[in-house]
């Protein structure tokens, strides 16, 4: 077909909605018939933009010090006398947003056990009835012995009690804005430094970015958080839904089975490392599986043999039951 020869040809490959423009010229057919014969392609479905505005379920626990995350942040090599630290541990009271991280030489559970109790005995984080981690072997071992002892009762995996919010939504965002801040300063010192030379510290200024960031005034509670964990109850604000747009029981539902892609977030098809050429949607399609509602707030879809977490309207892509593969070009 000639719309394939030339959309896949060196020239062509176009990405986004201005693809529909150039492939109706260079073809010279309809932009109509360019768009339908496109929305056919697997490629160019991966490479469509995100939703400018994603509406986001709010949490449901609102006491301090009852759910926690906790995440392992890899930084670079950092040097202190005889002690290499790669690693910050990073927790998260949900409620109050109130953080915490201890720099760490390994991810070994032993060295995570005693950076978690050197957290917890500084306060004002303290033992939570429930820590929310990944399931890496880092957080087994002593960390469930330590755990036992305090009555904190561990959840692993990306599904928790406050509508998948979890570990990507709540201690992955921290760990974002951590890094932001620490590379911020390394790239600062590079600045001033000779050619070929790099900065790797972090750990000195590591207690410094947690202070201010405790310190700053959080939008979805409207509260410091280092104000919010003295408090009995911390209220949120209503979810960031878009105006006008129908949720709960008044959401017009995708049909059950439809194929979809999901969005990715950022990093997640390289194993946390962000490149420019991601795509956008997940090279693979899955079925919906169940969904969940609540009044007030967007409907939750579950993927067949996708990954855990739910997903809202925004974060998933109808794709058409003819979609089509790349052909198979020769060099």
């Amino acid at each position: 077909m000639e719309l394939s020869k030339i959309y896949y040809s060196p020239r062509g490959y176009w990405k986004g909605l201005t693809a529909v423009k150039k492939l109706a010229s260079a073809a010279k057919v309809s932009e109509d018939v360019a768009k339908d014969w496109l929305k056919k392609q697997a490629i160019w479905q991966i490479y469509l933009p995100a939703p400018r505005r994603i509406p986001r379920p709010k949490f449901d626990v609102g006491t301090p010090n009852e759910v926690h995350q906790a995440d392992l942040l890899f930084l670079p090599h950092d040097r202190i006398g005889r002690k290499t630290y790669k690693y910050a541990l990073t927790v998260v009271d949900v409620a109050s947003r109130y953080k915490e991280a201890e720099p760490l030489a390994s991810k070994e559970a032993t060295e995570v056990a005693a950076a978690l109790a050197r957290i917890y005995r500084r306060g004002p984080l303290r033992w939570p009835k429930l820590l929310q981690v990944d399931p890496g072997r880092e957080f087994m071992g002593a960390v469930n012995q330590l755990l036992a002892k305090h009555k904190t009762g561990v959840r692993r995996g990306r599904v928790d009690v406050h509508r998948d919010q979890g570990i990507v939504g709540i201690v992955e965002r921290w760990n974002r804005t951590l890094a932001e801040k620490l590379f911020g300063h390394q790239y600062a010192q590079e600045l001033r430094l000779p050619a070929g030379e790099r900065s790797t510290e972090w750990v000195k200024r590591l207690p410094a970015v947690v202070r201010g960031l405790n310190g700053e005034v959080t939008r979805l509670i409207g509260k410091r958080p280092m104000d919010a964990i003295k408090a009995k109850k911390v209220s949120q604000k209503p979810s960031s839904v878009v105006p006008g747009r129908p949720v709960g029981l008044r959401e017009q539902r995708l049909p059950s089975g439809v194929g979809v892609r999901y969005l990715y977030q950022p990093g997640e098809l390289e194993g946390g490392q962000r490149r420019a050429t991601d795509p956008v949607w997940s090279l693979t399609v899955h079925r919906l599986g169940r969904s969940m509602t609540k009044p007030g707030e967007p409907v939750l879809y579950y993927l067949e043999d996708g990954p855990a977490r739910g997903f809202v309207r925004e974060e998933l892509l109808p794709v058409p039951a003819d979609t089509q593969p790349p052909p198979v070009l020769s060099l």
